[in-house]
């Protein structure tokens, strides 16, 4: 069902930024393109970095992120609240669902592993759910999770309408706990 064969799980784990001495992130650079859509990401075999250390996921370590969590309960910390107006690249974006990220765990850009909320009609600010979906990005180096009450389900066709006013700038397969094989 997904695009790369699993490896060891948690191989991704100890992928965290450094800490300067102020116990601070360094500054954030990136070695990146932009998509046809003008967004700006990094292309397969790329990567973004803290000073000198790589934080790109290898595309087996991406799988094996959804792997461990596909299904799993979470706590999510949102960022962009339903109803947070966004800007970049001249892009505006104004998030119609929650959207945040799991604490602690490395996505493939480097940052904590992102997460759209569905199933929710008021801004949040910490969630706790179920991981029922992914949406895999083939021209991005990050795969968003999918998360959604216990006990809600969401196929992926639905899961595309409710996210499209982000994934419409993205060349994104989306898959769902709820689909068939």
């Amino acid at each position: 069902k997904f695009l790369f064969p699993p490896v060891e799980p948690g191989v991704y784990l100890s992928l965290k930024p450094p800490i300067t001495k102020s116990g601070q992130p360094p500054v954030r650079f990136f070695l990146s393109n932009f998509n046809r859509y003008g967004m700006m990401v990094a292309k397969e075999g790329e990567h973004m970095g803290y000073g000198n250390t790589e934080v790109f996921l290898t595309p087996q370590q991406r799988e094996a992120l959804i792997q461990d969590y596909l299904g799993q309960m979470v706590t999510v910390v949102v960022d962009r609240p339903i109803g947070f107006h966004h800007v970049t690249k001249g892009v505006h974006l104004d998030y119609t669902v929650n959207y945040g990220f799991l604490p602690g765990v490395t996505g493939g850009d480097g940052e904590e592993q992102d997460v759209y909320i569905l199933g929710v009609s008021q801004p949040l600010e910490t969630f706790a759910g179920r991981i029922i979906g992914v949406v895999r990005r083939s021209d991005d180096n990050e795969d968003k999770f999918v998360a959604a009450p216990e006990g809600m389900e969401f196929t992926a066709e639905q899961i595309e309408k409710e996210i499209h006013f982000v994934e419409k700038y993205f060349d994104s397969r989306i898959f769902s706990i709820f689909d068939g094989e």
